[in-house]
């Protein structure tokens, strides 16, 4: 089915600027995996050092919340299953053009009766998870974690971030997989699988949360940010398909590795979540 060519539309980040970044992006793709690489290896360190402080604090007589439980295990496990289905479907010849009609299917669908005016609010909500919009609410929430003396909490959230996005690229470059033919019309950087908007909404969007819900006290007010966070990561998902920059399954895959880290990353990270028996006002141990 043939679709309409979008209108052109103001944006929140300009294409000219995002053009720039797409291409620095592509010429530091092939260091990619060394990066990812050199990230993981500053995570062990850092869960080395985690554990050890945990071991400080417990022999002190404070008590941590368990890092894991079974359920969580049983989750990792679904998400990286998933995960690894999907990216061996888009793989395969035959099921990835069984994925691609399906894929069209629901995008045709879904792009009846979008209007220009919703093309352009797709736009904007779209760029609420690129990465010139993240980038600098992830420093100011490091920054601001690191003036309440929450040091493992901060390196945690940079680490999850990095970790996530590096991995995202990798992938990218790994899988290969070419986008929709609508996404010519827009700026994107790198392969079609799996999203990084998608992948980077629910990473950064979702870790914060999981920190800033526990220091509201109402329960109302919690649950009011805990839906307006998940209709903005929906928004955000939503929106990469019906701008036809990626396909329906490349945001699920994006989904599901950001799931992954996320479930990790607030696994490891609960012992030092405000809340989870850590005040904001309690300096790093000596």
């Amino acid at each position: 089915m043939a679709l309409a060519p979008l209108p052109v539309a103001a944006a929140l980040v300009s294409d000219a600027l995002a053009a720039r970044v797409a291409g620095w992006q592509r010429m530091i793709d092939p260091l990619m995996p060394a990066l990812l690489l050199l990230v993981l290896m500053v995570v062990a360190w850092a869960l080395v050092q985690a554990r050890r402080r945990a071991h400080q604090l417990a022999a002190a007589g404070e008590a941590l919340a368990a890092p894991f439980g079974w359920r969580r295990g049983l989750g990792l496990g679904a998400l990286a299953l998933g995960f690894a289905l999907l990216a061996a479907a888009i793989g395969g010849h035959d099921t990835h053009q069984r994925l691609l009609q399906w894929d069209a299917a629901v995008v045709a669908a879904a792009q009846r009766g979008v209007s220009p005016a919703t093309q352009q609010a797709l736009r904007w909500v779209s760029d609420l998870g690129d990465v010139l919009v993240l980038t600098p609410l992830v420093l100011a929430v490091f920054g601001g974690l690191l003036l309440r003396r929450q040091r493992v909490l901060a390196l945690g959230w940079l680490l999850a971030v990095l970790v996530n996005s590096l991995a995202v690229r990798v992938l990218k470059g790994a899988i290969g997989r070419e986008r929709p033919a609508g996404a010519a019309e827009l700026v994107t950087s790198g392969a079609s699988f799996p999203s990084g908007h998608a992948a980077g909404a629910l990473l950064v969007y979702g870790l914060l949360l999981w920190i800033v819900l526990p220091l509201v006290a109402r329960r109302r007010w919690r649950a009011v940010l805990a839906v307006a966070g998940g209709v903005l990561i929906g928004a955000i998902v939503v929106s990469r398909v019906l701008l036809r920059v990626h396909f329906v399954s490349d945001v699920v895959g994006g989904l599901l590795l950001a799931g992954f880290t996320l479930l990790l990353a607030t696994g490891l990270l609960r012992p030092w979540r405000p809340g989870d028996g850590v005040e904001w006002e309690r300096p790093w141990p000596r």
